[in-house]
């Protein structure tokens, strides 16, 4: 059902609007299912199975039996087919037979299982007939109500509802469902509890029953008469197409004496409201799939002339089991919106309608879509044949209308009220009667919105706006509005608030998290403390409108989604006056300047840069490098030269020109303390008493550039005046997949710790497991490129290797000089091009590689085999006629600097051709003559990488760069192979 309060259960599954009039159309049904024992099929009394009987209108499908039927006792609807008396199959989209002998006469129907059911099925169906069927409560927490109306002879029960309902809710929403469904007003009915007395709409479970344990097993009984105070409109009220017929109580009579007394003859449609009859036919792929009969098996819906046509919609679908966005609905080929109702569309009273259904997936939805030409409109033909005439658009609202006054339907989740309103009257009187009607806190919001119809402008109401305004005229039907009730607001809720700002660097954004009832002077203290400003240089902005610090979010309207602050400096005259008066003698400190920040990280020289004005404290720059980095501001220095810079400073005071980029080291603050420390100690008294007496020259005279000061501090330092300057050092590591390098930039009084654990963090290598050599001098942490003699010209190739090799390749060798360490490293680092040629059936294939002279040809005999799929043990590799070892370098083979080529051959060519009968080693095994099938090259597990991300390995960017043959070295497809690797 709409409402959340109660739940309608299996049994009644008609909907509100889809009714048909009772009167004499309607037949008790009475279900055997088969093969089940008498206890499972409940109390008899009076000769009937009343948990199996169901009265059933004669315009509605069996379908809808069975499937009620299935719901009742845990059954699968797919798996069940019905029989007549006579075991013939009752087709199941047909209609109960109009020629039965009365609708008190109960026709018998067997419920059989279907032949090739599913195990799931007939597991189902077994249990049901074993199932004692004992009344249980309903395993939500929920109790069983049943609504009871009565005949005028107040003795015969005529309708009767089940639902689920909460024990401690109020029954509102109950009465509300059971009118609707019944098309009564809730004015109109009263409704009485087990133990007499009127129910009201406050009223629950408990309340009525406080003396019971809710929920029970036992169904609560509820009965409803119409008022006796007001005058009735119908005879009797209406049923559904199908319902769960009533068991007979201990006061009533029997069921079947008094079922021959028929209700007034006078239909539903009569006495209550005009309606029209709605049929919805399917065509296309929608047809295909639902397969109905030509009359949608004699679903029809009686639809009030002011009903919106997506109630009938709705219940459309949910009868076919579809869902109602995954059709589309029209009426002589235009489209229908969900609140256009029968009035609108001019349709007379007590005609019969046939709307068109099309899934949205159709190709003629298209079609319809499409605007086309005016066409005369086709009247609603009525249910019997008669003339054909051309009615003039109904106007059932402006006969009933009181002076030209618009009709307004106001809806919710719950219940719908009716007002008259004139053109020009604002919505604000509607809006306060309905909450007056709905008993709402003021504090509660509502949101009225007006839903799509005719020449209406659709959207949210305002209060001040009126039915004119909105687009309505004398002659325009109903105006349909939706209220959306809120829940009051809750002011300790909280809300996402982002505060931006321009900066030099783009936008800055600092988020918080407020209740709507906090001050927003919070915030803006926050704000100025996190940038470090007062809280008088900064005022905040939201839609143009400058905020208090009394202001809150709940002040604002902001209640929903994530806020937006703008924060500006305060643009005070008094503030711009001082400062032009103080800054007068430099007019050009306001233009900007590039300021470069490098820092030395592990994967080398980072750098940001900035845009700032010659005033400016550098302490915005401080915090925006520190923010970037996520470094906190207490462990980072400043320094510009050898100068430790303040937060106060500016470009300014340091003697900085606007013409030129100012480069500042951001080192670690540890660091620049154990410097100054050291400084100290070495400082001589003459040099502390000069730096004293510029320290005192720098208090009385403010405009003296710091430079000066660094000058004198840095006497002690001027005999080495290039030891600031950077030198580029390349540390090689051989790794599985080739030569790896990495870069570092480094000054040469740099201790070459910081190198080797950027090296070991960057590969992931404990520093205790690594050792670094220049030339054949084992590197120290403590070492500096200043004391090992290198010059800031030349780049310093160090290389990395495990800490056991340098042991054994030093323990013979005295240490070197620095000199001869460099042309040592400078010999041993120099690279040879190096050709592999390899002849196919396709030519010759050349693959190039640069190869140090002391690198063992090994890597890149592998690097070859690897690139063309090819086992390491069926190739060999000739210089000239010399079988060449993978232990081999070209140093031992005396190879000089020029370009060497090497042969690639299989390995049978190569023990054929070699004239020395000796062989050692792996070469002495016999070789099998057929070649060993490929195998899949292993993935390198070198640790170490290039400089930066994604860097190739070493052969392969050679193979790329330097390969001859078109296409053969880095080929998408199949690497290219010699034919006869694969020859006997």
């Amino acid at each position: 059902m709409a409402s959340a309060a109660c739940r309608r259960q299996a049994a009644d599954v008609a909907d509100g609007e889809a009714q048909a009039p009772m009167g004499d159309g309607a037949t008790l049904v009475q279900l055997l299912p088969q093969g089940w024992e008498p206890q499972a099929l409940g109390p008899e009394r009076d000769g009937r199975f009343w948990q199996h009987c169901y009265w059933l209108q004669k315009s509605a499908p069996w379908k809808k039996l069975v499937s009620a039927w299935a719901e009742d006792h845990g059954l699968l609807a797919s798996g069940l087919c019905l029989r007549d008396s006579e075991g013939r199959d009752v087709p199941l989209d047909q209609t109960p037979d109009v020629d039965a002998s009365g609708p008190d006469a109960p026709r018998e129907i067997v419920v059989v299982l279907r032949e090739g059911a599913a195990l799931e099925e007939v597991g189902r169906w077994e249990a049901a007939a074993k199932h004692q069927r004992e009344p249980r409560a309903p395993p939500d927490g929920t109790q069983r109500v049943r609504i009871t109306a009565w005949r005028d002879d107040r003795q015969n029960a005529s309708t009767s509802l089940t639902f689920c309902v909460l024990p401690d809710m109020a029954l509102r929403g109950l009465m509300v469902e059971w009118c609707s469904r019944q098309g009564l007003s809730l004015a109109d009915v009263s409704f009485k509890a087990e133990a007499g007395g009127e129910i009201t709409t406050a009223d629950t479970l408990k309340s009525l029953a406080p003396d019971e344990d809710l929920p029970r097993a036992e169904m609560f009984e509820i009965r409803a008469d119409p008022r006796s105070d007001r005058p009735v409109k119908t005879q009797f009220v209406q049923l559904p197409d199908m319902y769960l017929a009533s068991q007979t109580q201990d006061s009533a009579a029997p069921a079947a004496e008094t079922a021959s007394k028929p209700p007034a003859a006078q239909p539903a449609s009569k006495s209550a409201a005009p309606r029209v009859q709605v049929r919805i036919a399917a065509h296309g792929i929608l047809s295909e799939r639902l397969r109905p009969s030509s009359e949608q098996a004699g679903l029809s819906f009686w639809t009030k002339m002011l009903a919106p046509i997506g109630k009938v919609t709705a219940a459309w679908c949910r009868h076919h089991g579809l869902t109602q966005d995954s059709i589309f609905v029209s009426y002589n080929g235009k489209p229908l919106q969900a609140g256009d109702t029968p009035a609108t569309h001019g349709w007379s009273p007590n005609t019969e309608v046939t709307l068109e259904a099309l899934h949205v997936s159709d190709p003629r939805v298209m079609q319809v879509m499409e605007p086309r030409l005016p066409q005369p409109a086709q009247p609603p033909q009525p249910p019997q044949p008669q003339p054909t005439t051309t009615p003039a658009p109904a106007k059932p609202v402006e006969s009933e209308r009181p002076g030209g006054r618009a009709l307004l339907k106001v809806y919710d989740e719950v219940e719908c009220f009716e007002f008259w309103m004139r053109p020009t009257t604002t919505f604000e009187r509607m809006m306060k009667a309905w909450r007056e009607q709905r008993k709402l806190e003021p504090a509660q919001t509502v949101r009225f919105q007006l839903m799509e119809g005719e020449g209406l402008r659709a959207g949210d109401l305002g209060a001040n706006e009126t039915p004119a305004v909105r687009g309505w005229s004398p002659g325009m039907g109903v105006i349909m509005v939706r209220a959306h009730a809120e829940s009051p607001l809750d002011p300790n809720r909280s809300m996402s608030v982002k505060v931006e700002a321009d900066s030099p660097n783009g936008v800055n954004e600092v988020k918080f998290t407020m209740r709507l009832s906090a001050p927003l002077g919070k915030m803006m203290k926050a704000w100025c403390g996190h940038h470090g400003l007062p809280l008088e240089k900064a005022t905040f902005m939201f839609q143009q409108r400058v905020l208090t610090p009394e202001d809150t979010l709940q002040s604002l309207g902001c209640t929903t989604g994530e806020v937006v602050f703008k924060a500006v400096p305060s643009e005070a005259k008094a503030t711009e006056a001082m400062e032009a008066k103080t800054e007068a003698k430099e007019p050009s400190d306001q233009r900007k300047v590039s300021v470069k920040v490098e820092a030395e990280g592990a994967d080398g020289l980072n750098e940001l840069r900035f845009n700032m004005r010659l005033s400016t404290p550098l302490a915005k720059m401080m915090q925006a490098w520190c923010d970037h980095n996520q470094v906190p501001m207490e462990d980072a220095a400043f320094l510009l030269g050898t100068v430790v810079l303040k937060p106060e400073d500016t470009l300014h005071s340091l003697g900085c020109r606007d013409e030129e980029e100012v480069v500042v080291r951001a080192v670690p603050r540890e660091e620049e303390d154990e410097k100054g420390e050291a400084k100290a100690e070495e400082k001589m008294p003459r040099e502390a008493e000069g730096t004293r007496e510029a320290e005192e020259s720098k208090e009385t005279e403010a405009q003296v550039p710091r430079e000066e000061e660094s000058k004198k501090v840095g006497n002690t330092e001027a005999k080495e005046p290039s030891d600031q300057r950077k030198v580029s050092v390349k540390v090689e590591a051989e790794g599985a997949d080739g030569l790896n390098e990495l870069r570092f930039n480094m000054r040469l009084s740099t201790p070459l710790a910081k190198m080797m654990q950027a090296w070991c963090d960057h590969n992931q290598v404990p520093m205790e497991d690594a050792a670094f050599l220049l030339g054949t001098v084992v590197l120290k942490p403590e070492d500096t490129l200043h004391s090992l003699g290198c010059r800031d010209e030349e780049e310093v190739v160090v290389r990395a290797v495990p800490r056991a090799d340098p042991e054994a390749a030093t323990a013979a060798v005295p240490s070197a000089a620095p000199a001869a360490a460099a042309a040592e490293l400078e010999e041993s680092s120099a690279k040879v091009s190096v050709k592999v040629l390899a002849e196919g059936a396709d030519g010759v294939n050349e693959l190039c590689f640069s190869v140090r002279m002391t690198t063992p040809l090994g890597k890149m005999m592998k690097a070859w085999c690897d690139h063309h799929q090819v086992p390491a043990e069926e190739a060999a590799f000739l210089l000239g006629e010399q079988l060449v070892k993978p232990e081999d370098t070209l140093l031992t083979l005396g190879s000089g600097t020029d370009a060497v080529v090497f042969r690639a051959v299989p390995r049978d060519h190569a023990d054929a051709k070699e004239a020395t009968p000796k062989k050692r080693g792996p070469e002495a095994k016999a070789k099998p003559k057929s070649p060993k099938p490929k195998e899949k090259p292993e993935k390198p597990k070198g640790k170490g990488k290039g400089k930066g991300k994604g860097r190739e390995p070493r052969h392969r960017r050679h193979c790329s760069q330097e390969t001859s043959v078109q296409g053969s070295a880095r080929a998408p497809t199949r690497p290219f192979l010699p034919s006869y690797w694969y020859q006997q």
